[in-house]
């Protein structure tokens, strides 16, 4: 990433790959609009549910080894939702190669208290996402996977 080219781009590496797990389009495209902005460098895909998101995880397993995957995860969606993901992500052993951020309509502490008790969920953010929360998020990306 050039860094030179404004101080409000993030210091991420070219790798970050960022995963939008949603059901909602309308904020898909929102998100997508603010990580163009503010991670220009970053791949964005989206993804209506935990299901398409974690199919395409495992079948691209040993490409994402080597990859910086940010995940930013809806608790409620249709086929699979956020709470099935994160329970199926850490039984197949993939927690350990991601990190997860919960951005949800959810307000409830006791989905923010049961999200934060995985040990692979970075954050818990309420939709819609801000630009000053990507760079938080990448911060806080950057301690754990640059450390």
């Amino acid at each position: 990433m050039n860094q030179g080219n404004s101080q409000h781009k993030l210091d991420v590496s070219e790798k970050l790959l960022i995963l939008l797990v949603d059901d909602n389009d309308a904020l898909n495209f929102l998100h997508k609009k603010l990580c163009a902005i503010n991670l220009p460098d970053a791949e964005v895909i989206s993804f209506e549910n935990g299901r398409l998101a974690l199919d395409y995880l495992n079948r691209n397993s040993k490409f994402l080894e080597k990859q910086e995957v940010l995940i930013l995860l809806d608790i409620r969606m249709p086929v699979m939702d956020g709470w099935s993901f994160l329970k199926e992500i850490e039984g197949g052993g993939l927690s350990a190669q991601h990190s997860i951020v919960m951005l949800t309509s959810s307000t409830s502490k006791l989905d923010r208290e049961k999200a934060m008790s995985y040990p692979f969920v970075m954050g818990y953010l309420e939709k819609p996402l801000r630009g000053f929360q990507l760079q938080e998020l990448a911060d806080a990306f950057n301690k754990v996977h640059r450390n």
